[in-house]
């Protein structure tokens, strides 16, 4: 056997042994493959990869600032922040099994954002939920905001300067939308 030959078997053996130890999470996360991993000889372990995730927030973001511009309105500036917020409320919506503004604890959007020390003159918030794919999903949760008079007054407030927007999914399918609107 030709020493090129032990070494292939030999690195796709390695290969091996790092796929039967290394959990299958750190592959997910993230973690470096070596650059030896594979060849063009076919040798290589081949791995599912799981499709991107779609970026239903920012999706969202963009619609609910179009509905503003279609309505005369200066767009939002996104915040990071705000984003953060949003996200983690809907995905305490998520984990914790309820859909609401406020939390089973009895805390509201207005207490994550003095948590986070965030000031503000006046904060909104509106939130949404439906099961479409990830294709039609945000365009959903922007008819259903701007088709609910509470809401669609939140998102065409002219008093607004920042807002974030957060998305869960369940295990099921169902998305869950939370934008968070400040004025400072």
């Amino acid at each position: 056997m030709r020493s090129t030959s032990r070494f292939r078997i030999l690195a796709w053996s390695l290969g091996l042994l790092m796929v039967l130890l290394i959990p299958s999470s750190a592959f997910a996360a993230g973690f470096p493959i070596p650059d030896w991993w594979g060849d063009d000889t076919g040798f290589a372990p081949s791995f599912p990869t799981q499709p991107p995730q779609a970026d239903l927030a920012g999706q969202l973001a963009t619609d609910l600032n179009n509905a503003r511009a279609q309505n005369g309105l200066s767009p939002l500036a996104r915040s990071a922040v705000l984003d953060q917020i949003a996200s983690a409320r809907s995905q305490d919506m998520m984990n914790l099994h309820y859909f609401g503004h406020t939390t089973p604890s009895g805390t509201t959007v207005l207490t994550s954002l003095r948590s986070q020390g965030v000031r503000f003159r006046k904060a909104g918030e509106v939130i949404t939920k439906n099961a479409d794919s990830d294709d039609q999903s945000a365009e959903t949760a922007e008819e259903s905001f701007l088709h609910s008079p509470e809401h669609r007054a939140i998102i065409l407030d002219p008093n607004y300067t920042a807002f974030g927007v957060g998305e869960a999914t369940t295990d099921n399918g169902m998305h869950i939308f939370t934008a968070v609107y400040l004025q400072r």
